[in-house]
């Protein structure tokens, strides 16, 4: 993880993960990732699956939020909540519905306006954009 944040030459995302530093699981990043991909410009997606979260309502989702932001910045933070996948989500974020809850609870919580607009979208439209097209299209993997 740590090698590969460090010869990235583009932001990297970690598309949707709880923190360690709240539900200390093997499947949660650490600080130190959340600081490796801060460092890249990257962004780490915050999961909504209850069991990752270490809870069953929205406020362990905001928890995990939080502790990202204290350790990677704002700037590095965005939504993971893996809707499609295969997993239960907290009661208060079961669809994106519910996003108006996540932002009511982020507001509530301390986080400033700007913070919490970069982490409904605007930090993973930033990576989007920063990205080359061509490492989307099956380059060589040393070319990335």
């Amino acid at each position: 993880f740590l090698e590969v944040c460090g010869l990235s030459r583009h932001p990297v995302v970690v598309s949707h993960t709880g923190v360690r530093g709240v539900t200390d699981i093997r499947r949660n990043i650490d600080d130190e990732q959340i600081l490796a991909v801060a460092r890249t410009g990257g962004v780490v997606g915050i999961i909504f699956a209850f069991n990752f979260v270490g809870g069953s309502t929205l406020d362990a989702v905001v928890s995990h939020i939080l502790h990202a932001v204290a350790v990677g910045g704002a700037e590095s933070v965005g939504l993971g909540s893996d809707f499609d996948g295969m997993i239960v989500p907290v009661r208060g974020l079961s669809d994106v519905t519910h996003y108006p809850n996540l932002t009511e609870a982020l507001l509530t919580r301390g986080l400033d306006h700007s913070s919490v607009q970069k982490i409904l979208g605007e930090n993973v439209l930033r990576v989007l954009e920063a990205v080359p097209q061509k490492a989307y299209q099956g380059s060589a993997p040393g070319q990335r």
